[in-house]
């Protein structure tokens, strides 16, 4: 018997994975980056016997060899095996497991992703989802051939679906929302945006004072399928999308008005400034849209607010965390969470565009408080026809405006317009989310953005170095968000917005202070 010595350098994993290892001991840190099991550097023994009979050879004859002559025997020739037990004929179950398993695609596609890759929900969703899992696993992989394919499965896809839209009427085509969902997921993965030439350049000249951008097209249509769909029981986050859907055409509108800012057209020198009726027509839809997100607020806290709790801590749940005197946020559910955050980052969004427009942290200030007024009316109104169709009593409101524990340890509508006040409660309901992962895995809704308001967060808070070790810390607890601590994060868009300086200016008392002295 002749033992056999393990490998000295390279991880077993990153040997399996034929990429260069860091060889850091006892566990390499890239395995553990890469969100993989690093088994560590020992190879156990392995012990072959080379004094049996060979093949074709009894016992006595190779006995009997041995005592004449020392003979080297050959090991055994391996039988190939057949096609069908080859482990490439398990490439798309692999493909499939790796993608089944992103915590944010499952969560996303809760109820339909798995019956979709099953081909539960027709071939077009069962294709659909190959394209998606073999492009994403060829991509982080390194694996061309997959990724090749994948991309050739998802052109596939999308003729099929061309045809089956084109021959099916409206209400047979609601099938085809699955597939559709899983394309758009798909595309990206892929640098080009093809869309892009669906928008011809003549529908962004300025015509009136009226852009006609995505906004001003897509704005009817948008609320008639919001408001239709709203009563087939549209979740939470469902409702915050319709928000979000019109974020493209306010940034064209706003691209618009910058070009206009920077580089005025002479001929309208003589007409009223071009700049100005821009700036009023973006601050007239972005307070619509603000208007829109408060009352949704005031409506998610009567019901859901009694599920969010502060607890207490003696010991921190990270070194880093600073010190909350009202305590650690608790939610019943991943979804109830992920509703608070995704809010908090809609907000931001305004705020900064309506500060980029020009408008100064007072006008800003006027504006979110009227908003705040009257969405709360908005809610009230609601309640009380809701109430009203159903029996139930009438005579109280849900929640009382000027009561300051409504909200508990949650920021109140139009109470702020700090972002860095948004940005830290973003941080605090992902302290409760990077201890619950596997509740949002499980959630019965399905969750969209996942980690889009934590991106924001961080770059709001970047020039603050307690509060990036401490969300650095979060991050790092999971292999499945562990990518966002190196900074690959999909906030970039938003990060060209935000200055320091208007970090400083968004401020409760910055505003405050500014309109005493005016």
């Amino acid at each position: 018997m002749v033992s056999i010595p393990g490998r000295i350098g390279r991880c077993l994993t990153c040997i399996r994975r034929r990429v260069k290892c860091d060889e850091t001991k006892p566990f390499c840190n890239r395995c553990i980056k890469g969100g993989f099991e690093c088994l560590g550097y020992d190879q156990p023994l392995q012990w072959r016997h080379y004094s049996g009979p060979g093949p074709g050879q009894s016992a006595k004859g190779a006995q009997a060899q041995h005592t004449t002559a020392v003979t080297v025997v050959g090991s055994k020739a391996r039988a190939r095996p057949a096609n069908g037990l080859s482990l490439a004929g398990f490439k798309s179950d692999f493909c499939s497991a790796r993608m089944l398993d992103n915590v944010v695609w499952s969560s996303f596609g809760v109820g339909w992703f798995e019956k979709a890759a099953a081909g539960k929900m027709g071939d077009l969703s069962c294709k659909a989802t190959k394209a998606l899992a073999r492009s994403s696993f060829g991509r982080l992989e390194h694996m061309q051939d997959l990724e090749l394919k994948g991309a050739e499965d998802y052109g596939d896809c999308l003729h099929s679906m061309a045809v089956a839209l084109k021959d099916k009427d409206p209400l047979d085509a609601r099938k085809l929302i699955a597939p559709i969902l899983l394309l758009l997921t798909t595309s990206l993965n892929y640098p080009y945006r093809p869309y892009e030439s669906f928008l011809a350049p003549q529908d962004t000249v300025a015509q009136g004072g009226q852009s006609a951008t995505s906004s001003a097209r897509l704005k009817e249509d948008l609320a008639a399928v919001s408001n239709h769909l709203r009563g087939l029981g549209k979740t939470e986050q469902s409702r915050l999308l319709d928000v979000l859907a019109f974020m493209p055409g306010l940034l064209e509108d706003y691209d618009i008005f910058r070009t206009e800012l920077t580089h005025p057209d002479p001929t309208t020198s003589t007409q009223a400034a071009p700049v100005d009726t821009l700036r009023t027509a973006l601050k007239v839809q972005i307070t619509s849209k603000l208007l829109g997100l408060y009352q949704w607020r005031w409506e998610w806290q009567q019901r859901h607010g009694h599920t969010v709790k502060t607890v207490m801590r003696k010991d921190k749940l990270y070194k880093s965390a600073p010190d909350f005197p009202s305590g650690y946020l608790q939610f019943d559910s991943a979804a109830r969470a992920a509703d608070i955050a995704f809010y908090d980052s809609l907000l931001m969004w305004f705020i900064v565009l309506l500060w980029n427009i020009g408008l100064s942290g007072k006008d800003i200030m006027a504006i979110i408080s009227d908003c705040g007024k009257k969405a709360y009316a908005n809610a009230l109104a609601s309640y009380g026809s809701t109430t009203s169709d159903t029996g139930a009593d009438t005579t109280e409101a849900p929640f009382v405006d000027d009561d300051p524990t409504s909200f508990g340890s949650l920021l109140r509508p139009a109470g702020t317009i700090g972002l860095r006040d948004l940005a830290i409660e973003i941080c605090r309901v992902f302290e409760w989310q990077s201890l619950n992962h596997h509740m949002a895995t499980k959630s019965s809704e399905a969750i969209y953005l996942y980690m889009f308001p934590l991106g924001m967060a961080m770059k709001v808070l970047q020039a603050d170095d307690p509060l990036q070790e401490w969300i650095t810390e979060m991050v790092r607890t999971d292999p499945i968000t562990i990518a966002y601590a190196s900074g690959r994060h999909t906030s970039i868009g938003f990060s060209n917005f935000v200055t320091p300086e208007m970090v400083s200016g968004l401020d409760n008392k910055a505003a405050s202070s500014e309109a005493k002295e005016r």
